[in-house]
């Protein structure tokens, strides 16, 4: 079986969701908790589609603690606070990420895509 090049007609994209350059925090974070290689996805100058689950978007607006600590704390018995991103996220960018989620979640994604340019 062939892979085959289709012609793109049209991206279509809902505004800006956060800028990339600026909110350095929130990139790391994403990066370093997709576990879907971001960083090949996008060109010399930071620009192309990426995924990011909607579950990494949750936690780095502190909707809910990281996942990593949650597993650990039924491992441990003595039991571990929860632990939060704290990104320190301006207003604007908490709810830009809320709005995708919740149009990622409307559509039954796990994820939301983006296209960085």
């Amino acid at each position: 079986m062939s892979v085959r090049a289709h012609r793109v007609i049209k991206i279509e994209t809902a505004g800006d969701s956060f800028n990339m350059s600026h909110e350095t925090k929130l990139m790391d974070f994403i990066i370093s908790n997709s576990h879907n290689d971001i960083e090949s996805k996008l060109d010399e100058s930071g620009c192309g589609l990426f995924e990011v689950p909607v579950i990494v978007l949750k936690q780095a607006i502190n909707k809910i603690p990281i996942i990593d600590n949650i597993e650990r704390e039924f491992e441990d018995e003595g039991g571990m606070e929860p632990e939060f991103a704290n990104l320190n996220l301006d207003d604007y960018v908490i709810k830009s990420l809320k709005e995708d989620i919740e149009f990622a979640e409307k559509n039954g994604d796990d994820y939301v895509m983006y296209y960085a340019y």
